[in-house]
C-alpha cells in the first residue's frame, strides 16, 4: 500500500511540474528515451525520424496517461506510461543514452520486436553506494535485456553489464567523445 501512495504522489508531482501535452505521438522509426544528450544522437539520426520520451518531468502527455490507465497494473506507473508511449508511436528502434535506468532493460519483455540500444554514458561504481549497481543486484532474478549495449570498456562489460543484462555488447569508448 505504501508503494501505491508513493507512485501516486510521484505522478502528482510530475504532472504539476511538467508541460502538459495532449496529442498522440506521431509514428516514427526511432524513440529516444530520455531527452538529455539527444543532440549527440542527432549527429547520426535525422531529428524528424525521432520521437523523444522525456523522463525527467519536462513533459507529460495526457493522451498517453489516459491510454495507460486503461492497461494499468498499479505496480509501476512509470513503466506503464513508457510502454503505452511505445505502443502509441510504434518505433522500430528504442535508444537511450541513460544506461542506469533499469526500466529500459525490461522493455523487451513487453515489446519483443522492438530493437533496444543503450549507451553507457558514464562510470558506474561497482559498490552498493551506486544506485544502478544496487538495483542490478536486486533484479538479478529478473530477466533484463537489450539488443545492444555500447559499453565504455571491457572492464564494465565483464564486471557489470554481462553479469546482469542479456545483450550483444560493443566496447565502444565514450559516446560523448
Amino acid at each position: 500500500m505504501k508503494n501505491f501512495f508513493y507512485n501516486y504522489k510521484r505522478l502528482f508531482d510530475l504532472i504539476s511540474n511538467s508541460k502538459i501535452l495532449f496529442e498522440k505521438p506521431k509514428k516514427k522509426k526511432f524513440l529516444i528515451i530520455d531527452g538529455r544528450n539527444k543532440e549527440l544522437l542527432f549527429k547520426y539520426l535525422k531529428k524528424e525520424d525521432c520521437n523523444i520520451l522525456y523522463t525527467r518531468g519536462e513533459f507529460f502527455n495526457l493522451y498517453i496517461a489516459f491510454k495507460s490507465l486503461l492497461n494499468f497494473n498499479y505496480s509501476n506507473i512509470h513503466l506503464d506510461y513508457i510502454n503505452q508511449y511505445i505502443r502509441s508511436c510504434d518505433p522500430k528502434v528504442c535508444i537511450t543514452l541513460n544506461h542506469p535506468k533499469i526500466y529500459f532493460y525490461k522493455l523487451k519483455k513487453f515489446h519483443k520486436n522492438l530493437i533496444t540500444i543503450a549507451f553507457q554514458n558514464g562510470h558506474t561504481h561497482l559498490s552498493d553506494r551506486d544506485k544502478f549497481f544496487r538495483e542490478l543486484k536486486k533484479k538479478s532474478g529478473d530477466v533484463l535485456k537489450a539488443d545492444y549495449i555500447f559499453v565504455q570498456n571491457k572492464f564494465f562489460l565483464n564486471n557489470l553489464f554481462k553479469k546482469y543484462i542479456k545483450s550483444k555488447y560493443i566496447s565502444f569508448g565514450s559516446f560523448k567523445n
